[in-house]
């Protein structure tokens, strides 16, 4: 292996636990949002945390925090959170569920299955018994992935990175583009345009990192 390549791969697994903290707290956040992540926002605090996270990752990543950072009441997030992706309010929504965009839907809740079966996890104990192909489940798993690949030693690395790699081209990255391109017509809040716009960014780079 070339020694550039040798020093990217350690320096991405140096950044594990940035990468690790923002596939889950993405997850966290792209779910229905509580008064505490409301409050959180409008001090400030997610937007921080967010920016720490990004600013220790082993590559750059634009991240919009001041549109984070803006005041927003609970009840209102909620509602944007349920108009953007929950109900045909003013047009179909824009599901958080990976397998409604492109291919069959069956076909990709089965391979992420086989993927969360290989490393011994389920989602029937998650807090609401998600579908497979939720985006946050998904999101989850790749912090899963990320995490034991920290603690993982020679070999034993190797399959969590195809894991991730295979994860992000087969499903992540090919979901977003439409999922972006879709919030854009529905001027949404800008908090949940940062984060999509993050999610996005975050997983082509995760992927290119990968290769």
């Amino acid at each position: 292996m070339p020694a550039s390549m040798t020093v990217g791969a350690d320096a991405h697994r140096a950044g594990g636990a940035a990468r690790a903290g923002l596939y889950a707290r993405l997850a966290g956040l792209l779910t229905f949002p509580t008064a505490e992540t409301a409050g959180a926002c409008a001090r400030g605090e997610v937007a921080a945390e967010l920016e720490a996270m990004v600013a220790a990752l082993p590559y750059a990543l634009a991240l919009d925090a001041g549109a984070l950072g803006a005041p927003v009441d609970p009840e209102e997030l909620g509602r944007e959170f349920m108009r953007l992706f929950d109900v045909p309010l003013d047009g179909p929504p824009i599901p958080l569920y990976g397998g409604l965009y492109g291919g069959d839907r069956r076909q990709v809740m089965e391979e992420l299955l086989r993927f969360y079966r290989h490393f011994g996890l389920s989602t029937a104990h998650a807090p609401d018994q998600d579908l497979p192909d939720a985006i946050p489940t998904v999101l989850e798993f790749l912090a899963f992935l990320v995490q034991q690949e920290a603690v993982a030693s020679g070999p034993a690395a190797a399959p969590l990175r195809a894991a991730q790699r295979d994860v992000l081209e087969r499903h992540l990255t090919r979901w977003t583009p439409t999922i972006v391109e879709r919030l854009a017509r529905k001027d949404p809040l800008p908090f949940y345009r940062v984060l999509v716009d993050l999610l996005h960014g975050f997983a082509a780079a995760e992927r290119a990192a990968l290769a």
